[in-house]
Order: C-alpha cells, then structure tokens, then sequence
C-alpha cells in the first residue's frame, strides 16, 4: 500500500493507465480515513502551549512514510474537544490522539486507530458502562479478545437489534475473529526434538521397516545422540527415497526430488555449495497446517545397511550393499518426519462397521482443509489417494486426526500458479490414473495449451468421499460394481449418490464435487466451509430451505469464537475449530449457509 501510494509522487515511472488508478487509490484511502474521523478540525494544544483549531491530515512523503501535519483555520467550528478529552476519546471513537507535526511510523499506524474506533462503535452499542467498554476495548488491543466476544455474543443472543448495520461491520467483526485465532495459534512449536545444526545418517537409529511402495521405504527411527529425549518426543519415522538414475550429488538429488521437500521445515545443505542452492527457488514451499504432514528435516547422504532392505527392495539398493541384483545409486534423498499409526486406507478397511458418521465426516473435512490450503498457497498435490493420507490415533478412533502426505507428484512452481504447459504426452499430469479430474484426463496437447488444476484435487477429494463414508470407490476396479468408471467418460448420472447413514448436505457436497466442468465445481474452501457448518451449526441450518440471517450467523460466530477462546483444549475439535475461524469471512460463510438452504429446496 505504502509503495502504490508513493508511486503517485513519481509519475514519470508509471503508466497513465496506473496514475489514474492510484489516484483513486488515494482518494477512497483519505475518504476513508476521512469518514473514521482521522481527518478534520481539531482543538490541540500548539507549540505555544495554547489552544488552537488544526486539520490534521495524513500525508505521504518520498520515501513512502506516512507522517501527520495540520494548517490552522481562521473560523474554527464551535469547540467540542479540549486535550485531554480529544486523547481519551478515541475510547468512544469520537476523535483522535494525533499532536501536529508528529511523524507517525506506517499506514499500520493508522489501521490500528480505525481498528479501535470500529471496536468501540460496537461496544457503546453493547453495554452502556463506559468503564467495562473501556476496559474490554484496552484487553483487547493488548490481546485478550474473551471479553469483548462475550459482551458480543451476550448482545446478539439477548436479540438486541440494529447492533451491527452494515456489511462492513460484519466484515470488521470477522477480521477480529481471525486475529484472535491466529494469535492463540501462533505459537506453534514442533513436538519433534530437532538436534542441532545439520542432520545426517548417522544422527539416527533405525528401527523396523514400517512400509515399502515402488519409490521409497519408511522406516521407525529415533535420535541416536540424544537418547534422553526420545522418551519425551513424538516417535519418528524416516522415509529414504529410492535413487536408480540420479547422480549421486547433493545438488543433483535435491534437483531432481525438489517437489518432495515443498512441506518441508528444514532442509540440510551441508553438501550443497552456494551456487546450487537457487534449486529451491523454482518452488513453493508449504506453510504449516494441521493437516498437511510436517517434515522436520530434509537432507542427502549415503544409503545405509537398513533391516528388510536385501529382502524387500534388493534392486533399490546399490552394488556396495547387493553386489548381485543392486541397481540403485549411492546416495538418496531422507525425509524425518512424525510417525502415525497406519494410513487412512488401512483405517477404513479395518473399522467398516464401527465408525460413525461424525467420525467419518471429521476425516471428510480435514481432507478438505488440507485441500483448500493447497489452493490458497498455489500447489495442487495431483496425488490424492487413501493411500496418502495418514491417520493419528492419539486421541482414539472416534477422533482421527488426518495428514496429506507424499508429494512427489505436486504442482508447486512458482512461475505458472496452478497451470501446467501441456506440449505433449510425455508431460506428466499426475500420479493417481483412477482419481485424475476429468479437465485433466482428457487434456489434449498442443503448442499453446495448458491444464489447469485450480479443482483438480477437490475432484479427487468427491471420490475418496465413497471410500471415507463406507462406500467402494467407483472409479476403481471392485467386483461388487463391476466395471469403474473412467473420469474421461464418465457422466454425472453414472455416479449412484452414497449410502448408509449420510446427511442430504454431504450427498450433495460429494455431488458438486463430482462435476464434470471445473466451473461448476466446488472449490475446496467452499466445500470445506459448508461440511465446518454440518459439524458446528445449530442442526436447523441443515434442514431449512431458508438461509439464516446475518445477525444469526455472526451470533453464531460469535459463540463459537468465545467457546474457542475459552477452552485451552488441544483436541481435535477445537484444532478444527479454531482453523475454520482463523479463516472464517463473512461472505464467504454466508455463501456456505445459502448454497446449503438452496440445495435443500432442490
């Protein structure tokens, strides 16, 4: 903001098309400030030490630095603040505290003024003690948002009317939502002990062989060096990539494996020199979710003698370790990662009949904040399988908390967001045949075309919904259905809805998912937020052909926020519901709530 804004001071550097863009950019930006009362006559007190009328004003200087200054005015309006009275009203949201000609340090400055004349408009509106308002107004610029939730909240649910007027109000309201969850959130510190400096072989010590596929082995493992920890750490798990044509050099292997890395928290560059270290920057790297997997290190070294390698993947390894059938190279990549107790395939075949609905739509809505998290940030996984997905039991069978993981196959460039230049079929569109999106199945080559996977994986995420709600997959081989259906010529009515115990609500989401247009799809955090509704929602907003209202909904963010706020609880419910809040926009919660009526009345 500060740059654009600076920008209209050098017009020699920009287009008139721009000018005229950052012109308007100024003028709402003052009629903003303008409207929130940072503008306009004020009595201050000069540098004479006396009383005087000044405008104050916001101004921009070369450097892009917003400072505040003020002229006098000759027939200054009939006085309505003195000082001390204009310091403290911006309690009451009258005024502000700006003495002319003190440099203020950013625009951030100025949000965080608007921000507390927004929060106490609403507070005068909810109690009339200008002492608790206070109060509330003060804990909650210095962190603490419970108290002014719970006057909020006490205040919709009395049904006070005409409390919030205005979509921007809502929209304000949301915004303060979010910031309380990603404060209570952002202290988020890894429950894996991390040695210091770089990582390596022999910083760890293996265990059994936990699972192997056609690219790589996992394996149990913990610190060798720091025995004590391991009783107060989380079990680890090792996955060593398998290597059969790769040089073996650092530089190389990261080159060739960089999608592996993209949630990766660490990386080890102790063999990499610094000019190869640019490999990093094709890439995206994945912020932190709960429900993506979390690689704590990510480093090259030689493959080791590991327990089951000769009998389980003797062609993987190299000639100095299988002398007879190796094939593979001397080094590879190893990715240290926390250890869970099966994947979500083995979880479903093992629990058919005793896992309720709830559970199984918890499991249904992670996936698809996993997902939604990925489009926010760019990648598309492009590998989404049962398989992929790994289960933690800590909390028990009825609470399953969920990883995506794997992601050797995903879209994470920087330079094309989403989109894949498809000049041939060399190019390689994904892992996962049977669960490719249609738009991405049926692509056809040429010079100037391309795939876009924007909803390529929450297509994949409408077919491991059979699997995840006790149904057989349909588009995989199974002789109680017979022959599967082909996402390249499929149609809509092949697809029989789910049964058993599942609401109308997620035999509709999984329906829109389905689509075969990608336009006419969901996207993941659309689908995300209505299934965080099914789950959170008063049950009425599920059966009702009829929208809730706004004051309803923000009433009942509202609660839900405080409820979050108050409970300290790690569980798996108040994790997702505190991801859902971090995220939560009134628009777009309102637009579940509609899509949600709307699909009843069909």
């Amino acid at each position: 903001m500060l740059k654009l804004l600076s920008a209209a001071k050098q017009p020699g550097r920009r287009t008139r098309k721009e000018m005229s863009f950052l012109r308007r950019l100024i003028c709402q930006g003052r009629a903003l400030l303008k409207e929130y009362q940072l503008f306009g006559y004020h009595r201050v007190i000069n540098n004479n030490g006396q009383k005087d009328w000044r405008f104050l004003k916001i101004e921009l200087n070369p450097r892009g630095k917003a400072i505040s200054g003020g002229s006098a005015k000759r027939n200054a309006p009939s006085p309505s603040l003195s000082m001390p009275e204009l310091t403290s009203s911006i309690a009451r949201g009258n005024g502000t505290a700006i003495r002319p000609n003190s440099p203020a340090s950013t625009l951030q400055w100025v949000g965080q003024e608007v921000r507390k004349i927004f929060v106490n408009n609403i507070l005068s509106r909810v109690t009339t003690n200008e002492q608790i308002a206070k109060q509330t107004a003060q804990r909650l610029m210095y962190g603490d948002s419970r108290p002014f939730f719970a006057l909020v909240g006490v205040s919709l649910a009395a049904g006070t009317g005409g409390m919030l007027t205005q979509e921007s109000e809502f929209d304000n309201l949301c915004w303060e939502i979010r910031e309380s969850m990603i404060k209570k959130q952002k202290a988020r510190v890894s429950e894996i002990i991390v040695p210091e400096g770089t990582v390596s072989v022999k910083d760890l010590k293996f265990g059994n062989l936990i699972q192997q596929g056609c690219n790589a082995a996992v394996y149990s493992a913990e610190w060798a060096n720091n025995p004590s920890e391991n009783a107060n750490s989380e079990p680890l798990a090792v996955k060593m990539l398998f290597n059969y044509d790769i040089e073996s050099n650092a530089s190389t292997i990261f080159r060739a494996m960089v999608r592996e890395i993209v949630p990766a928290r660490h990386v080890s560059l102790n063999n990499i020199n610094d000019l190869d270290r640019g490999i990093f920057d094709t890439v995206k790297r994945c912020p932190p979710h709960d429900n993506i997997i979390e690689i704590t290190h990510a480093f090259v070294d030689q493959i080791p003698t590991l327990p089951g390698g000769i009998e389980k993947y003797p062609s993987a390894l190299p000639r100095r370790l299988n002398p007879v059938d190796g094939l593979g190279r001397n080094m590879s990549l190893f990715l240290v990662m926390k250890r869970y107790e099966c994947n979500l395939s083995e979880f479903l075949n093992s629990r058919r009949e005793q896992l309720n609905f709830r559970a199984r739509l918890l499991i249904f809505t992670q996936l698809l904040d996993a997902v939604a998290h990925l489009e926010r940030n760019g990648i598309a996984h492009r590998d989404l399988k049962t398989d992929n997905v790994l289960v933690d039991l800590s909390e028990g069978e009825e609470s399953p908390r969920i990883v995506l993981t794997d992601f050797g196959c995903c879209l994470a460039d920087r330079s094309n967001v989403l989109k894949l230049a498809f000049r041939s079929y060399d190019t390689e569109r994904g892992g996962n045949a049977a669960l490719m999106a249609p738009e991405v199945s049926t692509a056809v080559p040429g010079t100037w075309k391309s795939i876009s996977y924007e909803k390529s994986d929450v297509w994949s995420v409408g077919a491991m919904a059979y699997e995840i709600f006790g149904d057989a997959n349909p588009f995989y081989k199974n002789q109680s259905l017979g022959k599967p259906l082909d996402s390249r010529n499929y149609t809509e009515g092949d697809l029989q809805p789910i049964t058993g115990d599942v609401s109308v609500t997620v035999r509709n989401v999984v329906s829109a998912l389905l689509k075969r247009n990608a336009t006419e799809r969901l996207s993941g955090q659309e689908a995300a937020f209505i299934c965080h509704l099914h789950l959170w929602a008063p049950t009425n907003w599920l059966t009702r052909t009829k929208s809730p209202d706004d004051d309803e909904i923000m009433q009942w963010l509202v609660t839900l926020t405080t409820k979050a706020l108050c409970n300290g609880s790690t569980e798996l419910q108040y994790r997702l519901i505190q991801n859902f809040l971090r995220r939560a926009k009134f628009r777009e919660i309102k637009s579940a709530a509609e899509w949600i009526a709307n699909s009843n009345d069909v």
